[in-house]
């Protein structure tokens, strides 16, 4: 046989990245020390993967830009119901307390959409083309 033996060199990875994530969630539950099924909700599972496609696949820097993005959004739409939102649904609907879950994910839910119709690269794509344009613009000025 000549070549890579790409088939275990999947299975190495595989393992590596099983204990990894094993490790990572014993620490996590020892740190807490109380383990609740209400972390493997689908909110908490399709986290990762929404980070992933908002920054960008297959690249490094995707899945961090998503992230700081996500935590962005996490951070700022409950305090827009805070302010605005709160004040003007209590009149209207009297029995609903609290609609900062519901739009924060319908937030990230149209955000997602319009990344995948407009930006289907991820953000880092909209970067990178930035990052060319400015580039050959200071290029074309020397």
């Amino acid at each position: 046989m000549t070549g890579i033996n790409t088939a275990k060199f999947k299975l190495y990875a595989f393992v590596i990245s099983t204990f990894f994530a094993g490790l990572a969630g014993s620490i996590y539950a020892h740190f807490l020390r109380y383990i609740s099924v209400s972390i493997f909700s689908a909110d908490n599972s399709f986290q990762p993967l929404m980070m992933s496609v908002i920054g960008g696949l297959g690249t490094i820097e995707g899945p961090i830009i998503g992230s700081v993005i996500m935590v962005f959004i996490d951070t700022l739409l409950p305090n827009i119901d805070d302010a605005i939102l709160q004040p003007a649904l209590s009149s209207l609907f009297p029995a609903v307390s609290n609609v900062g879950p519901p739009i924060r994910l319908l937030g990230l839910g149209i955000f997602l959409v319009i990344v995948v119709v407009f930006l289907p690269k991820g953000v880092t794509s909209l970067l990178h083309k930035i990052y060319y344009y400015l580039r050959q613009q200071l290029n074309k000025g020397e």
